[in-house]
């Protein structure tokens, strides 16, 4: 078990290091999860939460059930963004799971910025929350 951002001693490296994020979601679903099943589940190289502007963006999830859902909605959690359970409140981000959704069409009219789930991976990878209009968030 690591923390996000530190460094795995070098004679861990041949064991399968996982994060709080994956013990806890073990531990909650009484399911005992492939260390490489979500993304979060081994520790991000970089640690967190992200260094967020304030205040903190708003964020929900479209189109996500069961576990992706669950690890999805602690990892953008741990990223320090705020989430939000309805996508009618006042958003700054959408994720979704399909770009096609008549909801997507909803909240981009409102001016809520919609990404698909690759923004997430992506900003794990670089390490702080990324531009969502620059972005391959689809």
């Amino acid at each position: 078990l690591a923390d996000h951002g530190s460094p795995v001693p070098r004679f861990l490296s041949r064991y399968r290091v996982v994060s709080a994020l994956w013990l806890e979601l073990c531990l909650n679903t009484q399911k005992r999860f492939a260390p490489d099943a979500f993304i979060g589940f081994r520790p991000l190289n970089f640690p967190l939460p992200f260094p967020v502007t304030e205040p903190k963006k708003r964020v929900a999830l479209l189109g996500f059930f069961g576990d992706k859902r669950k690890v999805y909605r602690a990892l953008l959690k741990l990223f320090g963004l705020r989430y939000v359970e309805d996508i009618e409140e006042e958003l700054d981000i959408l994720v979704c799971s399909d770009m096609k959704d008549p909801a997507v069409a909803s909240a981009s009219s409102r001016g809520v910025k919609c990404v698909g789930e690759r923004w997430v991976h992506a900003c794990a990878e670089c390490g702080r929350i990324l531009d969502t209009w620059t972005a391959d968030g689809r």
